[in-house]
């Protein structure tokens, strides 16, 4: 079943390092999240960024009790699974980056317009649901 989640009401973690945690977290924070890092030892980027919000360490099942999602990302495939098996047992949604056997949960592509305004749906969106309206009534 398709969900869609409200990342400004929603509390939300990133566990992980390298690139794809510091984008992940970005992307977290660009849709209004004030996710929580977690992170061993985070690149100095990723530290940065994160700022009060990084918890050098990893998450326990308090912490993931306390949350609704978490991202897994650059962590061994070990980790991610006990982390995954851990938040799977506190009912937080989980998501293993680049991992369909761990996922919890499964994230939907996000489309941004780049010349769009925010709030309005892409450009993209419309001209997609005209095309595939006029396919299926031909």
């Amino acid at each position: 079943i398709p969900i869609t989640l409200d990342p400004a009401h929603t509390d939300i973690a990133v566990i992980g390092k390298g690139p794809l945690a510091l984008r992940r977290f970005r992307q977290l924070r660009d849709l209004g999240a004030d996710p929580l890092l977690f992170s061993e030892n985070p690149e100095t980027e990723l530290a940065l960024e994160a700022g009060q919000r990084l918890r050098r360490r990893a998450p326990n099942r308090k912490d993931l009790h306390a949350l609704h999602v978490v991202w897994v990302v650059g962590v061994s495939e070990s980790k991610a699974g006990a982390i995954a098996a851990d938040a799977r047992a506190e009912k937080t949604l989980v998501n293993v980056e680049d991992d369909l056997p761990l996922y919890g949960s499964l994230v939907g592509s996000a489309v941004e317009d780049p010349v769009g305004l925010p709030g309005q749906k892409p450009a993209l969106h419309d001209q997609l649901c005209e095309e595939v309206l006029t396919r299926v009534s031909a």
